[in-house]
């Protein structure tokens, strides 16, 4: 998943109209006005500076692509003579090394944008500011779910999750077993607890008497390896022509929406009605809706041709049923289950589900204690974003360097070379490792024993 970096030139999608993607400027936030910052969407969003246009805009990640050429596509060009402007005023921009201070000081007299930079750290650790940025976002975002969640892992109706029964234990030195090591996420989480074949498809349901039509992908064939488990919404397998033929009649009403996602462009159909409020897809529409069939609707995103269909159908379930995968799980489904709360993490980031994220953060807990290289594997999935653009970065933040900083010692010896090496790559984690650890040292040093308070 592309995820630029402040100071960067990267090609923008979804600018509105049959607009091609267009050059723009990742901006740094430690040097954008305060005013602009509050102003952040609530979503998983870039300040970008789109070439010709004077405004500073939050662009979602999955809209953002790598630049690549530094020239226009000549057949682009002869398509959308100003996308060839553009490009010649990128280079100019480029030449004399036009950095953030400079789009802020040419667009302040339009703006008004009299204030100085705020400060990363200030932005983060406010509360004030946060009610100001936030409140009314979460408020609007979560007012389609039937039940407000709490921020605690306490299990309620909405959440009927069953602790493993057995203790992970070794009978040698009676410390936590570490099960499978789910620490290669580009592998294990592509294989855990599914059979992957070059055939492999996807599973669909079929209109049934008396149920609802949840999130639903038509199969590229006819022979389902989809796993048997306890998930929200578990699907049938289609064995006949006459299924597809009849998803492919629903795909194209009014009733559903058609996301493509994997670079295969793998067919899922959403109910309309579960996402025709949500505001993290009502301000995209525009740009990335397609009109089929009879008043039908295709979902194009670039970010969703990155996406594993698996990881997907996740985030699909979630928006039909307000839950996704295993809503009980036994010591034997708790690595998998470890993996989909991974898995789900990445992709309601990249779409700007912000209240899927927080119902991660309260269903991964179920599967604590972690390893440490569990904690180490989810700590390099959510530190791959820099700061907090949501609340539930911080939460999660939170809560990984507090594990981290109380097991520090236990952690460093068990395997010191693994520790080391992602707090170097990670240097934003080692910070708040080293501030978490030292409230841990002050506590033990006033005699409170070890912990953070």
């Amino acid at each position: 998943m592309f995820r630029p970096g402040p100071e960067t030139w990267v090609l923008v999608c979804g600018t509105g109209g049959n607009r091609p993607p267009w050059p723009g400027y990742v901006c740094n936030q430690r040097e954008l006005p305060g005013n602009l910052l509050i102003d952040r969407p609530i979503s998983y969003s870039l300040p970008v500076v789109l070439i010709g246009e004077r405004n500073i805009q939050w662009v979602m990640i999955g809209n953002i692509l790598e630049l690549g050429e530094i020239f226009c596509p000549e057949e682009r060009a002869k398509l959308h003579p100003q996308l060839s402007e553009a490009y010649t005023r990128m280079h100019e921009a480029m030449q004399k090394g036009h950095d953030t201070r400079h789009w802020v000081q040419e667009m302040g007299s339009i703006w008004g944008l009299r204030e100085s930079p705020m400060k990363i750290s200030e932005l983060d650790f406010d509360p004030d500011l946060d009610d100001l940025a936030f409140k009314q976002a979460i408020a609007a975002s979560l007012a389609d779910v039937p039940k407000k969640r709490s921020s605690s892992p306490s299990i309620d109706g909405d959440l009927e999750l069953a602790r493993p029964k057995k203790p992970r234990l070794t009978t040698q030195n009676n410390s936590l077993n570490k099960g499978p090591p789910v620490w290669s996420f580009a592998q294990s989480l592509c294989t855990r607890g599914e059979e992957r074949t070059g055939n492999t498809t996807t599973s669909t349901l079929s209109p049934e008497a008396g149920s609802s039509l949840l999130a639903q992908n038509i199969p590229i064939s006819k022979k389902s390896h989809q796993p048997v488990d306890d998930s929200a919404s578990h699907p049938d397998s289609v064995d006949n022509e006459s299924d597809l033929d009849e998803l492919s009649e629903l795909a194209q009403t009014g009733s559903f929406i058609e996301f493509l996602v994997g670079p295969d462009s793998e067919k899922f159909l959403v109910p309309y009605k579960a996402i025709k409020d949500r505001p993290h897809f009502k301000h995209h529409f525009g740009a990335c809706l397609t009109p089929v069939g009879r008043g039908g609707w295709k979902f194009s995103k670039p970010s969703l041709s990155r996406v594993e269909p698996r990881a997907f159908k996740l985030v699909a379930n979630y928006l039909e049923s307000g839950t996704f995968g295993f809503t009980a799980f036994d010591a034997d489904q708790r690595d998998e289950f470890f993996a989909q709360c991974c898995e789900a993490w990445e992709v309601a980031q990249d779409i700007g589900l912000d209240d899927m994220m927080e119902l991660i953060i309260e269903k991964i807990q179920f599967t604590e204690p972690w390893s440490i290289e569990e904690t180490l594997a989810l700590s390099c999935v959510v530190y791959q974003t820099e700061g907090t653009p949501l609340p539930a970065h911080r939460t999660l933040k939170e809560l990984l360097s507090h594990r981290l900083a109380r097991n520090y010692w236990g952690f460093l010896d068990e395997n010191p070379s693994l520790m080391i090496e992602k707090m170097r790559e990670y240097p934003e984690l080692d910070a708040d490792v080293m501030k978490k650890r030292l409230q841990v040292m002050a506590s033990e040093v006033e005699g409170d024993g070890p912990g953070v308070k």
